[in-house]
């Protein structure tokens, strides 16, 4: 059976029916470096714009977004990655429990 925290590989299943139609899946775990590696089967990884700071987890490692404009990740230019509908998930930690996300 699958375990999505099969640390530090975290690979996706392809025969699992949930992954059919998955563009892109980005765990931002890398842990160093600017690339975000697109863990999908379609090989579509990001950079991290900025200089961006990794964070140890209970997972492995996690990056540390910044609240300017300047801090995310550029996805390539693909024709997978233009798809309707879109479903867009993510795990955010804040610094403090009155933080606005």
């Amino acid at each position: 059976m699958y375990n999505p925290l099969s640390l530090p590989g975290m690979m996706l299943d392809p025969a699992d029916p949930i992954n059919r139609g998955l563009v892109g899946w980005w765990p931002l775990n890398e842990g160093g470096g600017r690339r975000a590696n697109d863990k999908s089967l379609r090989n579509n990884s990001g950079l991290v714009s900025s200089l961006p700071t990794w964070t140890g987890s209970q997972l492995g490692y996690g990056l540390t977004i910044g609240s300017t404009a300047s801090h995310g990740v550029t996805l390539p230019s693909n024709a997978s990655l233009i798809c309707y509908p879109i479903t867009v998930s993510a795990w955010i930690k804040t610094i403090t429990s009155d933080a606005t996300v």
